[in-house]
Order: structure tokens, then sequence, then C-alpha cells
């Protein structure tokens, strides 16, 4: 039941067909290669086991084939064909659920409205995709450097911008994930930016810290490595050099079982 009035029946076997997960729709790298997806495309007799909700955006469910990486926008439910969901009334492509049937709070962010109010506007609008994440470039306030890329959702970027202290989306721990938590090497929010679109986010940050660095790898930035020779990287020899000095052990920072 959304909260203007309509209502939603999902058939669990198309439901988990429609997975925004990247294992089941793929992911696509910077120069648009394709990995992933390529697994089954229908899944009878699947069954939905469990479901918890995240944030104040969306919705994860388990499935009986062990599946739970699918991060359902209620935007993306709503936008759903009809083959994956029952008849629905009242369809407005800005609802959410009710109350009534998933307690929620008031969003974090306005909703996205004209593409000018979007590219040309004065309100932050955040595009969050599929499954509920926008991709974040972090710079070093004072010189410039790009430290990290990583992902953030609606979460994340409340928790950013309410402490100060850059907070992603870890997606291979499906957690929120305050940068230095564990190494103690922290990021403080200076300024934040979006492009034309509203689609990528860029943090200035004070890197802090003992170590002073941004990367698990104990490098100060995660790109700590270039092509030796672009014409040699073309013809099929794509040679990696060092950049920057490691500036603390992992094995010793990170002290996992």
């Amino acid at each position: 039941v959304w909260d203007d009035g309509g209502e939603s029946y999902f058939q669990p076997e198309r439901l988990r067909a429609a997975s925004p997960s990247a294992a089941n729709q793929g992911e696509r790298d910077i120069l648009g290669n394709r990995y992933g997806g390529d697994g089954p495309r229908q899944f009878p007799g699947v069954k939905v086991t469990g479901w918890e909700r995240v944030g104040n955006y969306a919705l994860r469910f388990e499935f009986s084939d062990g599946h739970r990486t699918g991060l359902y926008t209620y935007d993306y439910l709503r936008d759903l064909p009809p083959g994956a969901r029952g008849p629905a009334k009242g369809c407005h492509r800005r609802a959410r659920p009710a109350s009534s049937g998933f307690p929620m709070s008031q969003p974090a962010f306005p909703p996205r409205t004209t593409t000018a109010e979007i590219e040309l506007g004065r309100t932050l609008q955040p595009k969050f995709g599929p499954d509920g994440l926008i991709p974040c470039i972090t710079q070093d306030a004072h010189s410039g450097e790009v430290l990290m890329f990583a992902f953030m959702n609606a979460e994340s970027l409340a928790h950013t911008l309410r402490t100060r202290k850059a907070t992603y989306w870890s997606r291979s721990r499906r957690k929120l994930w305050v940068k230095g938590e564990e190494s103690g090497n922290t990021q403080e929010v200076r300024e934040l930016r979006t492009d034309c679109d509203q689609d990528v986010l860029l943090l200035k940050v004070e890197q802090r810290g003992a170590a002073n660095a941004s990367c698990h790898n104990g490098y100060r930035s995660c790109f700590y490595r270039r092509l030796t020779d672009l014409e040699a990287a073309a013809a099929g020899a794509p040679a990696l050099e060092f950049t920057g000095e490691r500036l603390f052990d992992p094995a010793l920072v990170y002290k996992r079982p």
C-alpha cells in the first residue's frame, strides 16, 4: 500500500528476475564495458523469505534461492512493468509505502523534478540509481588531489551532512562505512558538490589520522599507480608504476581474524 492510496502486488518470481543487483543486471566500468548479469532470467518457484527496509528510500528482499543483494528503491518498484507486479491504482511516480505498510520517516532529500531545476536550480536533488546508490569522488580540500572513489546511499549521504564525517555505503559488506572507523584515518568534509545531472557527488575533505591516508592498502590516495606509457598500453602492454609511498601496513591496522 502506497502513501498515495495505490496498491502494488508483486509476483515473487518476477520480482526476483527484476532484481537491480549487479549480479543480476551486470555492471559497467568507466569505459562502458559490461560485466556480469549473464545468469538466468527466470526463477520458477522462488519465494520471498524476508525483507528489510533500507533507510527511507528502498527495500531489500531475501529470496529462497539465497539472493539478497538487490536494493529496490520505491521509485524502482513503482516503475516495474506490469509483468512483475499485479494491478496497481493511483500510480504516481514519487509515491512511497504508506506508514501502515512500511514505517517511514520523511525523505531526507527532495524528489527530483524538472531537468531545468535539476541542472540549473539551487536545490540538491541527488539521483540514486536502481540499486539506491550514487557515485562519490573524494578530493583533498587543499591540494585538489583525488583521494578515492566510493558509493553513497541516502543514509550515508545524510549521515555525512549531519556529522561532517565522510560516510559511504560498502557494497561488499552491505553496511554504512564511516571512513576511518577502523584505521583512524578519517575524512572531515569541508564542501560537497554535485555535477550537472546531480548523479555524481564530489566531496572535498581534510584527511585526518596518524597515517593521513585514505586507501585501505596504506596509501594516501587510492590512485597510487599510473600507466607507465600510454602508447605501450594502447599496443597491449599496460604496465603500471607506483606514484606514492605506503604510509601504513594494512595487516597491522586491519586486524581481522
